[in-house]
């Protein structure tokens, strides 16, 4: 029920399908929101109220992403070159966050949930390593890009582009960075699409 992840396969699933013509990208579409209508009418009733949540601005969870994103820019502010170091983030943020709790009300509580992260993977990576590490971050995303577009397997190409391009959006939302199963996943699907096949030794061939 990870919304993140239903707003990262949105990229994803037109890089799969953009070379498959437009009829198939039409068709995709249109069962795509015939599922989706399906669900908002007849799903399970947790399973409607997280697709509603999506655009519902008075949603906690959404509000608190917003007050955590304020907060979080907040903190880079006041270390922008090197930021504040790894898995501080938690005992640093309280000052930070403490103006802004009053605007979150859950049913069940009031102000922050979210501890250990803010919830983004680019103002996260600001906060922990400041100017420095979110350039080197957007460095290697753009390498990336670059390299996978020179893979002359198609299959490796698109696959790690959507991949990636997934990872990317739905850091936008997330700090999956954070999360090894997420990240080590994302590295091995780019780590074989920078891969390249090797003439053997002794035979002349061209350099893919």
């Amino acid at each position: 029920l990870a919304r993140t992840y239903w707003v990262g396969l949105l990229p994803s699933a037109i890089i799969l399908l953009w070379r498959k013509g437009w009829k198939i990208i039409a068709g995709a579409a249109l069962a795509g929101a015939l599922a989706g209508g399906a669900l908002l009418t007849a799903g399970p009733e947790g399973l409607r109220r997280r697709v509603e949540s999506l655009w519902d601005m008075s949603n906690a969870s959404n509000v608190e992403r917003l007050y955590l994103w304020r907060s979080g820019l907040d903190m880079w502010k006041a270390r922008p070159v090197a930021g504040w170091g790894p898995n501080v983030y938690e005992r640093a943020a309280g000052p930070f966050k403490a103006p802004y709790a009053g605007n979150i009300h859950y049913p069940d509580h009031e102000g922050f949930r979210s501890r250990s992260h803010c919830h983004n993977l680019y103002i996260m990576t600001a906060v922990q390593t400041g100017a420095v590490g979110l350039l080197l971050l957007l460095a290697f995303i753009v390498l990336a890009f670059r390299e996978i577009g020179r893979q002359q397997v198609t299959s490796l190409r698109v696959g790690a582009t959507a991949a990636l391009a997934a990872f990317l959006v739905g850091g936008s939302f997330e700090f999956h960075g954070g999360d090894a199963e997420v990240a080590t996943l994302l590295f091995f699907l780019v780590g074989l699409a920078l891969g390249r096949e090797e003439p053997a030794p002794g035979v002349q061939g061209k350099d893919p």
